[in-house]
């Protein structure tokens, strides 16, 4: 979907830096699926119709509008359809919809917390989920880390919890100890901007004992969206940025990050 923009003054650089990862990280997902929300199916047929297209720029307009008309629907910044959208709205519960279990697996960290309530002896359970961690300085600061030690920080959000309260007394529990997580394919990471001029990018990580290796990134600069995915098979990175007919291709992300400042989002 690397193209310059079908109507100037419409901006689209953040619809097309997720459809782009969308299209080159998800879809090979999402056709294995055998049931899909209305969302994941809304991904799954705008990408394929983009691919069986023969990627026609033409279509883009076509392709583009189902995904803009949902997500205006649900993330406040798309609105304007301007340059001030802020994409990780995009990967939160409330855009990507009800889940079911394959789906879940996918995209969403779920956890289950135990604990006990000393007020009326009841055992208290909590099933959560993490669809998107955001890493800011004060976060770090809060638990006496620097920048570089982001990834404790991640494992940390994965597997902890605040205090629960109990359902028979509304009154708080005793600390919550984890029980199980079952870890997403995806595990999506957005970083502030203060940070991103000072931290190690890590190609690959253990977040709650489960491996990850990072196969795309969004970046934001000057309020303008690309974002690069790994071709694992080839071992290089390819860079889209809709104001530009080019591609580019770099051999690492330290060579990426050379030229392109303020990677902020990554996607594992």
């Amino acid at each position: 979907m690397n193209s310059v923009f079908v109507n100037p003054g419409i901006y689209s650089c953040a619809v097309d830096a997720f459809l782009e990862i969308s299209m080159h990280l998800f879809l090979p997902y999402l056709s294995n699926l055998c049931t899909m929300n209305g969302f994941t199916d809304l991904l799954f047929n705008v990408c394929s119709n983009y691919i069986s297209s023969r990627e026609d720029s033409s279509l883009l307009r076509e392709i583009r509008e189902p995904v803009w008309l949902y997500i205006i629907d649900l993330c406040s910044s798309f609105v304007a359809r301007d340059c001030n959208a802020c994409l990780s709205q995009i990967f939160k519960k409330r855009t990507f919809g009800y889940l079911n279990e394959e789906e879940e697996n996918l995209f969403m960290t779920q956890r289950t917390f135990d604990s006990f309530c000393r007020s009326c002896s009841s055992s208290v359970t909590l099933n959560s989920s993490i669809l998107l961690t955001v890493v800011t300085e004060y976060g770090l600061n809060q638990l006496g880390l620097d920048n570089n030690m982001w990834p404790i920080f991640v494992t940390q959000m994965q597997t902890k919890l605040g205090r629960l309260n109990c359902t028979n007394c509304d009154t708080q529990t005793s600390e919550p100890v984890l029980r199980d997580v079952l870890n997403s394919c995806f595990l999506f990471i957005e970083f502030s901007p203060a940070l991103m001029k000072d931290i190690n990018v890590f190609e690959e990580i253990e977040i709650s004992g489960a491996h990850y290796k990072l196969r795309g990134v969004v970046r934001c600069h000057n309020n303008h969206f690309t974002c690069a995915v790994k071709d694992h098979s080839a071992c290089k990175w390819t860079y889209f940025d809709d104001l530009s007919v080019t591609l580019q291709e770099f051999l690492n992300i330290q060579s990426l990050r050379q030229v392109y400042k303020g990677l902020f989002f990554f996607n594992l």
